[in-house]
């Protein structure tokens, strides 16, 4: 049987059972706004809890069975869980993975948790980050953040500007949701303690990383994990870098072999424009800009018409 956990006013950092990070790391010192209702504790069985799919995607491996924190699992076995889990109706864990792995090394049947209810997977990776805020992260943990925060926020606008525009939902890249972006920064620099300068690094940073994962160049994609463990500024100049070598996207490529991935043409262009300074670009014609983007348009609307039917075909 689980301990149940002691009530106490101590820090939460302090009484997680978890071990401070090492030095270098980024730091974050919100407060969390304090629950004047204390929630309900109680004990669940530890093989009912789960994974968040995004905490590995933001906190990375923890730990695993053959490289066991020793000393935490000490400590549980010695004291119990001294802080619990925060946990959804379905177990899933949003605040206190590294405890759950702990609790089944250390053979624990049951675990103090609490239970919240988020609206739905925005609410929950809000609430999982918020609930982590103050611990020791890692400058890409800190990134991860930063960038799954600006998500929530921009769908947050999304929301305002579907319910001011009668309940019809604009699309995400729509120039209103735009105009809330400098808010939406405001708000994360605010949440995690960091500049909006660095908000917007690690949104550019993160989408570099997953672009240059999903295109398999492994080495540049350890390049910029090295430039960010030292310093944003560092991994910031790597990207610009990484962009600046990108060869313009030969949109003829793979026509004598199979289909040209439009997809793939259209992300890196704009992920080039992403990382790009407003100061460094102009728009010498504007007739011309929108012809340009008409046409863009007008190919989008091709292949998505393309798509459904060869999707209607299928069936």
């Amino acid at each position: 049987m689980a301990k149940k956990p002691k009530n106490s006013a101590a820090d939460p950092v302090a009484s997680n059972n978890e071990p401070a990070g090492s030095e270098g790391e980024a730091t974050t010192s919100v407060t969390p706004p304090v629950n004047i209702h204390p929630p309900e504790i109680r004990l669940v069985p530890v093989d009912q809890l789960k994974s968040h799919p995004s905490n590995l995607e933001i906190y990375g491996e923890i730990f695993g069975e053959d490289d066991p924190d020793k000393e935490l699992i000490k400590s549980v076995k010695a004291d119990g869980v001294q802080q619990p889990l925060l946990v959804t109706p379905k177990y899933v864990v949003l605040s206190g993975e590294r405890r759950r792995k702990t609790c089944k090394m250390a053979g624990l049947s049951e675990v103090p948790v609490i239970e919240v209810n988020p609206a739905d997977e925005s609410a929950e990776i809000e609430t999982m980050l918020t609930a982590n805020i103050q611990r020791v992260k890692t400058n890409g943990q800190v990134a991860r953040e930063a960038a799954a925060l600006m998500k929530v926020e921009r769908e947050k606008a999304r929301r305002r500007q579907a319910a001011s525009a009668g309940g019809k939902a604009l699309p995400a890249n729509s120039p209103e949701l735009q105009e809330s972006k400098g808010d939406a920064r405001k708000i994360v620099a605010a949440k995690l303690g960091i500049g909006e300068k660095m908000v917007d690094q690690a949104d550019a940073i993160v989408e570099k990383l997953d672009q240059l994962k999903d295109d398999g160049d492994k080495d540049h994609e350890e390049e910029l994990r090295q430039c960010l463990d030292r310093s944003f500024n560092s991994a910031d100049q790597k990207v610009k870098e990484l962009a600046g070598k990108k060869r313009t996207p030969d949109l003829n490529k793979g026509s004598a072999s199979g289909p040209i991935d439009f997809l793939a043409h259209l992300k890196s262009l704009t992920g080039f424009l992403r990382v790009q300074s407003l100061e460094t670009m102009e728009v010498t014609s504007l007739d011309q800009l929108t012809d340009e983007l008409s046409a863009l348009i007008a190919v989008c609307n091709e292949l998505m018409e393309k798509a459904a039917t060869k999707k209607g075909g299928a069936k």
